[in-house]
């Protein structure tokens, strides 16, 4: 009967060198580098000096046995494409169907804002190159002037804003200038959801309009200093444009100036 084969006692030790010889796999080697900074905070400085290994490599292997676990100290592709959720590689794709000119760096902040993690950008570039692109992409907004105008384009600005779009992709995607989406978002910012809503210009209706009673009012004014008002006990007679005086006229108008008193005003 075939037994065990039973591996070889060796005495625990913290020599690099023996570790070394002792890994059989990539993997646990990569793992026995990291070992004392991740379970015992252990210097980087020190670790870089017994191993040989750079600070800055050490750093950036330590940070991604944090983020992704054991699947970090695998050097293949594919699993860390897998890594992945679905709906994230499912979001990916879709967006870029919907607005082909996203950049990568965008597409990664659009996934940070739904699921609170940035993917990288050579991971969402893999995902584009190997994930199935819709066929018939949709679009959830129409161009921006083909909207109702007011409350719906502006709330359709701030909607793709809150989804992690950059206003440049947002002016791009609706069609209209960045100046606009950057009025409609500041106008959130200030005054939160009333802001979007239509807001009247101008005087409010019936401000303008004159009754009987205001122009009664007014005409009971007391005068003014230096102006002429007609006696409230005088009939109106109306406005009479002055004439242009004529020949006789004109010589008494001169006459009057000469001897000191005020011109007459000649009416029909």
């Amino acid at each position: 009967m075939g037994g065990r084969r039973r591996k070889r006692r060796v005495e625990p030790t913290d020599d690099w060198e023996q570790l070394a010889l002792l890994c059989g796999w990539p993997e646990q080697l990569a793992y026995e580098e990291i070992r004392p900074l991740t379970l015992f905070g252990s210097s980087v400085a020190e670790r870089a000096g017994e191993t040989g290994i750079a600070e800055r490599t050490l750093y950036r292997r330590v940070g991604r046995f944090e983020a992704e676990g054991m699947e970090s100290l695998f050097a293949a592709e594919p699993a860390r494409f897998r890594r992945l959720p679905p709906a994230m590689r499912r979001l990916i794709v879709d967006r870029k169907a919907e607005y082909p000119a996203f950049s990568l760096g965008e597409l990664a902040r659009i996934c940070y804002v739904a699921f609170g993690r940035r993917p990288s950008k050579h991971t969402v570039k893999r995902v584009l190159e190997e994930g199935p692109t819709p066929l018939m992409p949709v679009r959830r907004y129409p161009p921006y002037h083909e909207m109702p105008a007011g409350e719906e384009r502006r709330r359709a600005i701030v909607e793709l804003h809150v989804d992690g779009w950059t206003a440049k992709a947002v002016a791009g995607y609706l069609k209209t200038s960045e100046t606009t989406v950057y009025r409609a978002l500041r106008r959130w910012a200030e005054e939160g959801v009333g802001g979007l809503e239509d807001k009247s210009r101008g005087r409010p209706r019936g401000s303008g309009k004159v009754t009987f009673p205001v122009m009664n009012a007014v005409r009971l004014m007391p005068p003014k200093p230096g102006h002429l008002r007609e006696d409230p006990g005088r009939e109106p007679q109306g406005l009479r444009p002055r004439e242009a005086p004529g020949r006789r006229g004109r010589r008494a108008e001169a006459d009057a100036l000469r001897l000191g008193e005020a011109p007459r005003v000649l009416e029909r």
